[in-house]
């Protein structure tokens, strides 16, 4: 995710000092599946195959905030141009503003998460919102609006997880570090963590050797961004953008109000030094999958411990969200976030995984 600024001094030694271990094996093969004149970000996939996407507004134009590609890969409104068309002055409620995430849940709704902070410039008022929709017919099933406790001005709102089971949401946010819990039976929202080392940034990144920087040529720093579940719903994993460090927190510390702050921190753990991860998602197989942003690459944390690179190329300019289609397989993003005025397509790329990693 693009950041907020921080206004650090650190020298090329410190760039350069940061290295990445990884258990190599035979690279698996991507298959490009789309391309886009624009820049999106999030991808979803129905059980039928059908592909969602969404452009955040990070630029004066952008052809729609959430899409669905035809069979000829072209990108149509969803669910309507309506919820598609927002400029400053119009409402919020039923608009999309600047959509950074969406996500298909176990029962086949599409919600759509909507930090309404265009172009990084701060929050619109009650514009911050997690939409539920039925993706046949773009019927909107639920819409949970999120006020001033849970969103902070400058909240960038990144990715969200979504249990059916239990009926909770779970959402970073990468611009000033937390994680958002939604209880979805009532639409009560908790802004949590904000104050914990674990969803803040530790470390520029250096992709392909060189710092990233902004535009006035300091580090760009991003808080907690990737986030996953795992099969039972028990933990939830979550990894700074800017930091190599990957910890999770059983659910039942985010979901149980009557704990106090210190008690919830207490149970956050850390797992393993991984990459400086954008998408993050858990396979069939139980492991999770981070980009790798620095490298161009895509790896598997494997609950033994092991780090594999599973897949890198030059195509995958910054891999930026995941998601598992009905077979399985990986799919995800490319967004360049790192390169300005590109004049590349940007990509989505799937992964066939094993059978024995699909199970």
């Amino acid at each position: 995710m693009r950041p907020h600024v921080i206004w650090i001094v650190l020298t090329v030694t410190l760039f350069s000092c940061i290295s990445q271990e990884y258990k190599e094996k035979d690279h698996y093969p991507i298959t490009e599946v789309a391309a886009s004149q624009d820049q999106w970000t999030g991808l979803t996939i129905t059980r039928d195959n059908k592909i969602f996407v969404n452009y955040p507004r990070w630029s004066d134009y952008i052809p729609m905030s959430v899409g669905f590609l035809n069979e000829q890969g072209n990108p149509v409104p969803f669910p309507d141009s309506s919820w598609n068309e927002w400029s400053k002055g119009m409402s919020a409620e039923r608009h999309f503003i600047c959509v950074q995430s969406v996500v298909v849940d176990d029962e086949g709704r599409l919600w759509v998460l909507d930090p309404a902070n265009p172009q990084f410039g701060g929050v619109i008022q009650g514009g911050a919102k997690l939409v539920a929709f039925e993706p046949s017919t773009g019927k909107m099933l639920q819409r949970i609006v999120f006020d001033s406790t849970v969103v902070q001005p400058n909240s960038y709102l990144n990715d969200v997880r979504v249990d059916t089971e239990k009926g909770y949401a779970y959402i970073t946010d990468s611009n000033d570090g937390a994680i958002v819990v939604v209880n979805l039976s009532n639409g009560n929202s908790r802004r949590l963590l904000d104050e914990h080392y674990s969803t803040q940034p530790e470390l520029p990144l250096v992709i392909n050797g060189q710092p990233w920087l902004n535009a006035e040529g300091q580090p760009n720093l991003v808080a907690s961004d990737g986030i996953a579940l795992d099969r039972d719903n028990r933990f939830l994993y979550y990894h700074p953008l800017s930091g190599l460090s990957l910890y999770r927190i059983d659910t039942r510390f985010l979901r149980d109000t009557g704990i106090s702050k210190a008690e919830r921190k207490a149970r956050v753990e850390f797992v393993a030094r991984t990459v400086s991860s954008d998408g993050m998602i858990t396979g069939r197989d139980n492991a999770i999958y981070h980009s790798d942003v620095e490298n161009n690459a895509i790896v598997r944390y494997n609950q033994d411990g092991s780090l594999q690179t599973i897949a890198r190329s030059e195509k995958i300019k910054w891999p930026d969200t995941f998601t598992m289609g009905p077979a399985g397989n990986l799919y995800f993003t490319t967004s360049q976030i790192h390169i300005r005025n590109s004049k590349q397509p940007y990509r989505i790329f799937k992964i066939d995984l094993p059978a024995r990693e699909n199970k």
